[in-house]
């Protein structure tokens, strides 16, 4: 069988990595038609922006390539994905060509041919979530990528600004924000550390943007305010620990944390690293097929 499937694109949903043969998206204006009796043509109205919508085919087949990156596709992966998508809905989808955006998962179809004997393929369409979008074209996005500890600063202050004009329930951001910004550079900091940092940040965020006063349409400005601090915060997380430094382990078998730790660093007092990194709640039992981040040993 040809391996041809190793070189394609990858994405990422909810922070679960998989690869994709093709990525389509289309969106555009809204448009109204005003006609009048025996008057030629059409005055056309915009009306504002399309959301989104994209479709992406998923290559679930167990090839030597692919296998080693995600460890096994059909039906390991297969079923983590299903089990992802239908409880969590409206996640961070990271596309192939728009970058981070958040998405409602729609429609799932899977497709199995004789040709694809060692899995399936999955079809996937999405639609963009508060108009996600759009913050890729937002003008804070160079300056966030010069010095992303700075702006986070910055947009966690514009962001408390725009919810607390909408609701004074909900959770302020600056200050744990400073805070964490603040930890992390008083001192050198383990990759855990900065793990745990970044995940205090995103605590307020992710709270406010649950408000029910933040669904309303009223409250747009104060979404997409907290939508840019948490894709600042994902490009400050990128920044402190690169992807390139991570690699995958795929559990073989049921194990404690210590024995994985053994597995991948040759010394098992490494368990805090990999438990930070993975969100395990159990150290006792890390079960077959999971695919734990494997972090590099902090130097020092």
């Amino acid at each position: 069988m040809s391996d041809a499937l190793s070189t394609t694109p990858e994405c990422t949903y909810e922070g679960t990595a998989f690869p994709v043969e093709r990525a389509e998206w289309d969106g555009g204006n809204d448009l109204v038609e005003h006609t009048a009796y025996r008057r030629p043509g059409a005055d056309i109205e915009p009306t504002g922006r399309k959301p989104y919508r994209g479709t992406l085919v998923i290559p679930l087949v167990n090839t030597r390539r692919l296998v080693a990156r995600y460890g096994e596709l059909f039906p390991g992966l297969r079923y983590d994905l299903l089990t992802l998508f239908e409880a969590t809905p409206i996640g961070t989808l990271m596309h192939p060509t728009l970058g981070q955006i958040t998405v409602a998962i729609g429609e799932i179809s899977e497709t199995a041919t004789p040709e694809d004997r060692g899995g399936v393929r999955l079809t996937v369409r999405w639609v963009e979530h508060n108009a996600s979008v759009s913050l890729l074209a937002s003008p804070t996005e160079s300056a966030e990528a010069t010095e992303p500890a700075r702006n986070v600063e910055q947009l966690a202050e514009d962001a408390d600004t725009a919810v607390a004009a909408e609701t004074e329930d909900y959770e302020p951001m600056a200050v744990v924000v400073t805070d964490r910004l603040t930890y992390v550079e008083l001192a050198p900091r383990t990759f855990s550390e900065i793990g745990e940092a970044i995940r205090r940040m995103l605590r307020p965020v992710e709270a406010n943007l649950r408000l029910a006063a933040l669904s309303l349409a009223s409250a747009h400005a104060a979404t997409l305010a907290c939508l840019r601090l948490r894709a600042a915060i994902y490009a400050l997380r990128a920044r402190l620990i690169p992807e390139a430094q991570q690699r995958l382990y795929v559990v073989p078998r049921d194990m404690a944390l210590w024995e994985v730790s053994q597995a991948v660093y040759g010394r098992s007092d490494l368990v805090t690293l990999l438990r930070s990194a993975n969100g395990i709640s159990d150290p006792a039992r890390v079960r077959a097929g999971r695919r734990l981040v494997v972090l590099p040993v902090p130097r020092g």
